[in-house]
């Protein structure tokens, strides 16, 4: 699963500043207020899902957020405006970053205290070995898909990884009472 959304995010997240100059020739004044209004909307992300989780459990938390989160990411390449895609954007950013915590909290209550370091470096979302290896290694071909022209395919690639992350996690933990 973490492997999925460390692939899907390599293709294009990080690469989110390189497309808005492509495809809508923005530059930094246009995409730093962007940014700043992004990242303290992922910071008040991670305040909110505590009280997420509590209210409809970890998994339909995880699952609903990441699928949500997709939804918008898939409709960006499509939008005729850098406005309308901003607005996605920051609306993406908060859905798939609240899922983090949980899911690290979810995963770290499924795991005895004594492995539970070793399963962190492992699998920890954003921050584990399988995501960041696998966020590394899409990261030059989503760069390749857009110096190639291919603006909107690392989108739809990342949003299928993302969609089969999020199935996959509740296939596999939907049973799960903690």
């Amino acid at each position: 699963v973490t492997m999925h959304v460390g692939l899907g995010a390599g293709l294009i997240i990080s690469l989110i500043p390189l497309w808005l100059h492509l495809r809508f020739g923005v530059g930094g004044a246009e995409l730093g207020p962007l940014f700043v209004v992004a990242n303290a909307v992922m910071a008040a992300s991670y305040l909110v899902s505590p009280t997420l989780s509590r209210r409809i459990g970890p998994v339909r938390a995880i699952v609903s957020t990441q699928m949500l989160s997709t939804a918008f990411l898939v409709i960006m390449p499509v939008m005729p405006a850098y406005n309308i895609v901003a607005v996605l954007y920051v609306i993406r950013t908060f859905l798939m970053n609240m899922s983090g915590p949980i899911q690290s909290a979810f995963i770290m209550s499924l795991i005895s205290p004594e492995e539970r370091a070793s399963a962190s470096a492992i699998c920890s979302p954003q921050s584990g070995v399988v995501w960041g290896v696998s966020y590394s290694v899409s990261q030059g071909i989503g760069g390749f898909m857009l110096e190639q022209g291919m603006l909107a395919l690392p989108f739809y690639i990342c949003g299928l990884l993302y969609l089969l992350a999020s199935i996959f996690f509740l296939v596999f933990f939907r049973e799960s009472k903690v």
